[in-house]
């Protein structure tokens, strides 16, 4: 417990100088000199770079469009999935999200109501491995965005998951992003949450992104996940390459692998997809197919792991409103 919350305090104690300069950013302005060329610069290469990023997100339904929240009053998404693996045979799945402005309240606080991501905020859908452990359940909850700057971004979540007795959970969480030429971008993410069955955790995200051209995006991504009640560590890595093909249409070719340090430090499963997604009928209306293999260790706990392969396949259904 000592470890994780000293970790966690040193990855989320540069945020006291983001909070500071919010809250003294009135009473600094007159004493703070203009921006040079190269602050302007700097600050065109970023937006010109990010907004491209961020469409991709938006457009893939990545769980980064999240960050359009508080440019739209309102968002809904409404995802259904069949999925199929030789395997667990078939599933269907549906799955919804909603982020809601408050009437009466300050434009940094919103209303959430999920059963789309897990407690982390970050690793149900946009898990590089795609395969989160935790059980997803309805969530009610309040998200405000503490501070925001051009590079960085804080929020503070907290709420309950539908259950009896209903579970309280909170989250902490730091978002920077750092321009490294007009094409590379890098982000840096640290969540710190903490459920009354899971206790307290950490988790680290980076990513690196390369977008050399405006129809073309690759992203290398790697997080780290420590849960403190049991002293558990997940991690997960992947590589992807998104191509859009216009306003409507799409392709993602991803590969990756998850694991954890339990039994051993061995890669859980390895696995490679390709998406090809497309609006259809209406700009809100989303259809993709998502055909996969993967390698899965049997027995993780072996000398010699041995890995079976997996043929999996995809189809989704989603509905996307901004008002």
């Amino acid at each position: 417990m000592r470890f994780v919350t000293a970790l966690s305090l040193c990855c989320l104690g540069g945020l006291v100088p983001v909070f500071a300069s919010a809250n003294n950013q009135a009473t600094t302005s007159e004493a703070t000199p203009a921006p040079s060329w190269l602050d302007s610069s700097r600050a065109y290469m970023y937006q010109q770079l990010n907004d491209p990023i961020l469409g991709f997100d938006r457009f893939f339904a990545n769980q980064r469009s999240d960050e359009y929240e508080y440019t739209n009053k309102n968002y809904f998404r409404w995802r259904n999935e069949i999925d199929w693996s030789e395997r667990d045979d078939w599933r269907f799945r549906t799955r919804l999200y909603a982020s809601v402005r408050l009437p009466h309240l300050s434009e940094r606080v919103r209303l959430l109501t999920t059963r789309d991501e897990d407690i982390r905020g970050e690793f149900t859908e946009d898990d590089p491995s795609g395969k989160s452990s935790s059980v997803t359940r309805t969530r009610l909850a309040l998200r405000w965005l503490a501070a925001q700057t051009e590079r960085s971004e804080t929020t503070l979540e907290g709420g309950l998951e539908a259950r009896f007795p209903p579970d309280p959970y909170a989250i902490a969480r730091h978002r920077y992003q750092l321009p490294l030429t007009d094409t590379q971008l890098t982000r840096w993410t640290q969540s710190l949450f903490w459920r009354l069955d899971e206790k307290l955790g950490t988790q680290t995200r980076l990513d690196w992104e390369w977008q050399w051209h405006p129809q073309h995006l690759l992203r290398l991504t790697g997080t780290g996940t420590y849960y403190d009640e049991d002293e558990r560590f997940e991690w997960a890595s992947s590589l992807g390459a998104y191509t859009r093909h216009g306003p409507q249409e799409g392709v993602g070719l991803e590969l990756g692998a998850f694991g954890s340090d339990e039994p051993q430090w061995v890669a859980e499963e390895y696995y490679v997809h390709v998406k090809y997604r497309r609006s259809f009928l209406r700009p809100w209306l989303f259809y993709e197919l998502q055909p996969e293999y993967a390698w899965v260790a049997e027995d993780r706990s072996a000398a010699d792991v041995v890995y079976d392969g997996d043929w999996r396949f995809t189809l989704k259904l989603e509905v996307h409103l901004y008002r």
